[in-house]
């Protein structure tokens, strides 16, 4: 005549709520410790790529492009969904900017540019933001040499 208790929800996904709903109050240093704290713990969990995501954004978000960059990294390594790989992409683009790297910027904003199938008119406008930040010849013939026939 025990009671019947409803399964309690796993930790991992109860961490994983957690930083969700810090970060969407925009506890941006808080929700990133859940989603470190879950990857860190819970090295098989089914959220690790996505609290990995999650942490990208964070550490953006946070101006740690360093650390995004090493996280976001991580995730090539898996299989990505073709939104996801343009959102990781973005997002290392983003970082190289924050880290005044237009070169490696751009390296990655065309590399999300070839994924098929999303939408390309917000990459193409940080493209031409970049582009339109060069002011010699010598760095714009250098963005050729780069992307020769790409």
């Amino acid at each position: 005549m025990g009671q019947t208790r409803s399964a309690p929800q796993s930790d991992d996904s109860s961490l994983f709520r957690e930083g969700e709903i810090l970060f969407s109050k925009g506890d941006t240093e808080k929700a990133l410790w859940r989603f470190k704290r879950l990857t860190s713990e819970y090295p098989d969990s089914p959220l690790l790529n996505e609290a990995k995501f999650r942490m990208g954004i964070c550490y953006t978000q946070l101006k740690r492009s360093k650390e995004a960059i090493r996280v976001l990294n991580d995730l090539f390594s898996t299989f990505l969904a073709p939104t996801r790989l343009g959102q990781v992409l973005t997002l290392l683009g983003d970082n190289c900017l924050e880290l005044k790297d237009p070169f490696n910027a751009l390296h990655w904003y065309g590399k999300g540019l070839l994924v098929q199938g999303q939408p390309k008119d917000e990459l193409k406008g940080k493209v031409r933001s970049v582009l339109d930040t060069f002011d010699s010849e010598e760095a714009l013939n250098k963005v050729e040499t780069l992307y020769r026939g790409a």
